[in-house]
């Protein structure tokens, strides 16, 4: 029977010229950290070698035409079992080309998840976008080791850059010259995060917010590639009662990143420098005022490289007019290099953290905006090392 239908896609694969492919990849390590949680605490070290499987994906694509299609259905293990069923495809008529993708993901923790595609149109010179969109990015260019030791930007563990992701609304991406491109958002929809980031988290009794924000960019390569990219919204209760008793129920952001990236014929520097300047409302005002910068450098050696990144982040948080402080920073330096088809990789890194008297240094806020608790945040006087080697392969 499975001879049979392996026969029948088979022939209908070869009539119809889909193109099939299966993938995986796998990773084994070896890591020693050491960490502290505190200026005062014992350091704690651990050494461990280990493995980890990677995705297993069945991709298919054909074309006709104006017309192309391509279809992947990916096995992953990210803390759980899931699974992702993908389909992207692309028409052209005229001088326009429209494309779009639909993509579900199912974990085995829940039913499978809402996909809410964008679709989008370009002549080649204009793309407009519309669904859940992201034409205007973060600007982020930070590299760096297979070690830990770049410190979090956006208080959830996000790169350096704007603090940007994708959302729902409409966009342009427009391409000015050969060497300059522009872009535009809007963003509006309800109870969504702000630029799909800053959440209002001050629980509007009405159980719903609504949500408005703009977003710009502009890429030129003008010798080093320099991008910048600037965000702004605000989120507040959809019910104006809401108002009128202990707050204004609003959350505000507005955002900023600055990339650029210098081929130096050979070695490569990158530079990212970022801001978030976020509130949120009720009986209570809380600020929060973060400032990045990521420097990082690549020596390519044929196959070879050499790579470091050093990193710095401070934040702000002020509730109610008291303000307190926390900053780190960042180093990774490594090597990379390939043995046959196997990948190589050995990097070091450190961390080091300073907070005001009961502040930390928020890391792990999540989906909720920014996270300003002492649970998950690192103390003054907090440090971490790390040094792995990872191998790596792909068939």
């Amino acid at each position: 029977m499975m001879l049979a239908l392996l026969a029948s896609v088979t022939m209908v694969a070869q009539a119809y010229a889909w193109d099939f492919g299966v993938k995986g990849s796998a990773e084994a390590t070896f890591n020693q950290a050491s960490s502290k949680s505190g200026s005062d605490a014992d350091a704690i070290t651990t050494q461990e070698f280990g493995s980890a499987a990677g995705s297993i994906v069945i991709s298919s694509s054909h074309s006709s035409g104006d017309s192309s299609a391509a279809f992947s259905y990916k096995f992953d293990w990210d803390d759980n079992y899931d699974e992702v069923v993908k389909l992207s495809g692309s028409t052209k008529a005229g001088e326009w080309t429209a494309s779009s993708a639909i993509d579900f993901d199912r974990d085995s923790d829940s039913a499978a998840a809402e996909d809410r595609p964008n679709i989008a149109i370009t002549n080649g010179t204009s793309t407009i976008h519309m669904g859940l969109i992201a034409p205007v990015g973060s600007q982020s260019t930070t590299g760096g080791a297979v070690s830990g030791g770049n410190v979090a930007f956006g208080r959830d563990d996000g790169g350096i850059g704007a603090y940007i992701d994708e959302y729902q609304g409409v966009g342009i991406t427009h391409k000015v010259s050969d060497t300059i491109t522009v872009a535009a958002a809007l963003q509006m929809d309800k109870d969504a995060a702000i630029l799909g980031e800053y959440s209002n988290v001050t629980g509007s009794s009405s159980l719903s917010t609504q949500t408005t924000a703009q977003a710009l960019s502009v890429s030129a390569n003008v010798g080093p590639v320099i991008g910048f990219s600037f965000g702004t919204g605000e989120n507040k209760a959809v019910n104006s009662n809401d108002n009128s008793t202990t707050g204004g129920y609003k959350a505000s952001l507005t955002t900023m990143g600055l990339g650029v990236t210098m081929d130096l014929g050979g070695p490569s520097l990158a530079f990212t420098y970022a801001t978030i300047s976020g509130t949120q409302t009720d009986s209570v005002e809380l600020k929060a005022d973060d400032t990045g910068m990521a420097l990082s450098f690549s020596m390519p050696m044929g196959s070879d490289s050499i790579v470091a990144a050093f990193t710095s982040v401070s934040q702000k948080t002020d509730v109610g007019g008291t303000a307190v402080n926390a900053s780190a920073t960042g180093l990774e330096v490594g090597y990379n290099t390939n043995i046959g088809p196997v990948s190589l990789g050995i990097g070091y890194g450190s961390s080091s953290y300073s907070a005001d008297a009961g502040a930390t240094f928020a890391h792990d806020g999540g989906e909720l905006g920014f996270d300003s608790t002492a649970v998950t945040g690192k103390s003054d006087g907090a440090s971490s090392s790390d040094l792995e080697v990872k191998m790596a392969y792909s068939w």
